[in-house]
C-alpha cells in the first residue's frame, strides 16, 4: 500500500470534505515532487547552462520550449506552500470558480511533468 502524508490538512480529528482532500493530495504531490526531486535546483542548473556560449541547440531549443512549464510548476508550489489555508478558507461557492479551482486547473495541466 502507498501512503500519501498531506502535510497541509488539520489534525485527524476534525471532519474534511474529500474535495479538500483531493485539492491537498494533488498540491502535496506537486510539493513532493519539487522538493524531493531537487526540481528548484534543475531549473537553476538549465538557466545557467542556456547562458553559456558553448551551449548545445538542443539544450537551448528543448529549454525554451519547457520553461514556460518550469516556472508555472514553481509558481503553484509557491503559492501552495505560502498560502495560510487554516486562515483563509476556499470559497464553498459551486457556482463560481475559486482561485484554489484555477490553481489546481493549472496543476493538471502538468501532471505529467511531475516525475517522482
Amino acid at each position: 500500500m502507498r501512503l500519501l502524508k498531506i502535510e497541509k490538512l488539520p489534525n485527524s480529528k476534525v471532519w474534511i470534505d474529500k474535495d479538500l482532500i483531493m485539492f491537498h493530495a494533488c498540491f502535496q504531490c506537486l510539493k513532493d515532487f519539487v522538493e524531493k526531486q531537487n526540481f528548484i535546483e534543475y531549473v537553476k542548473y538549465f538557466e545557467e547552462e542556456v547562458k553559456k556560449e558553448d551551449c548545445s541547440q538542443d539544450t537551448l531549443i528543448w529549454f525554451n520550449a519547457s520553461k514556460e512549464g518550469f516556472y508555472t510548476i514553481l509558481d503553484l508550489y509557491n503559492w501552495y506552500i505560502s498560502f495560510d489555508f487554516e486562515n483563509e478558507l476556499i470559497d464553498d461557492s459551486l457556482e463560481e470558480e475559486t482561485l484554489g479551482d484555477k490553481k489546481l486547473k493549472e496543476l493538471m495541466k502538468y501532471r505529467r511533468w511531475l516525475w517522482s
